[in-house]
């Protein structure tokens, strides 16, 4: 189930490298780099509103920055999608600075335990991320926002199952996943990126907590809360299953997209 601080919402229970870099803000240059100097990574520093351009993001899973003022974001190329996602999902140290709220705080115990930095932001609803990402403006039209539903998929790698397969044994879980079966009795998200990548090297795609997908009628990728049969890429809760685009839940967060 995905819970919050006042409902039950029922679910039938998802700087290292070489590279050219620099501070382009243009609307132009951000695309630019990426296509023509073939450096996959954008790295958008959220207390500048500057980015520097990376081939490869080797201390992704080491480096504290990305959990904190950086967020890293890979192009995914894939049918008619090109889209920068986030590496990992949205820490509270980022949402702090990007919102300047800790909507987290007051959250029961049982739902967590202990906040921290670079755990994943929990408690958001789809309507304030929004708000705040529009009042978080980059130079010359770049922008934070959430990514459609194709848009995560693309990121995933599968429409179905989970990135790895069509099935999942307790082994994959504990290398990918941050669900139930392996939360080891922690209540709230963990730290992003704790666990493995998937082969796109986007992290915490399955379980840690529920991310929006836009329009605001979705979520997909589970919780740490739930089942790891929930974190399946076509699990979709939506509206019938009560979410609502207007009211926090606990386990729910964002995973960003940047837009030159």
């Amino acid at each position: 189930m995905i819970r919050s601080a006042s409902i039950v919402l029922p679910l039938l229970v998802l700087l290292g490298g070489c590279g050219t870099s620099g501070g382009g803000n243009a609307n132009g240059s951000l695309a630019d780099a990426l296509h023509a100097a073939n450096a996959p990574y954008a790295v958008l520093d959220l207390t500048t509103k500057t980015f520097a351009y990376r081939a490869e993001l080797a201390d992704a899973a080491t480096n504290a920055a990305y959990r904190g003022n950086l967020i890293a974001f890979r192009r995914i190329v894939a049918g008619d999608t090109d889209v920068l996602v986030a590496v990992f999902e949205l820490t509270q140290a980022q949402w702090q600075t990007i919102d300047g709220s800790t909507p987290w705080i007051g959250l029961s115990a049982s739902l967590l335990a202990a906040p921290a930095a670079d755990q994943a932001a929990c408690n958001l609803d789809y309507e304030s991320v929004v708000t705040a990402l529009a009042a978080f403006p980059l130079a010359d039209g770049a922008r934070l926002d959430l990514p459609s539903a194709g848009e995560w998929e693309a990121a995933c790698g599968v429409s179905s199952g989970w990135s790895w397969g069509g099935s999942a044994s307790l082994v994959q879980l504990q290398a990918s996943t941050v669900v139930y079966e392996t939360a080891a009795g922690t209540a709230g998200p963990h730290a992003v990126g704790s666990l493995a990548a998937n082969a796109r090297g986007i992290y915490d795609l399955h379980g840690n907590v529920w991310e929006w997908n836009h329009p605001g009628d979705r979520v997909r990728g589970g919780s740490w809360h739930d089942s790891y049969w929930l974190s399946r890429a076509e699990y979709a809760p939506g509206a019938s299953e009560g979410l609502d685009s207007s009211v926090p839940h606990a386990l729910i967060g964002a995973r960003l997209v940047l837009r030159p």
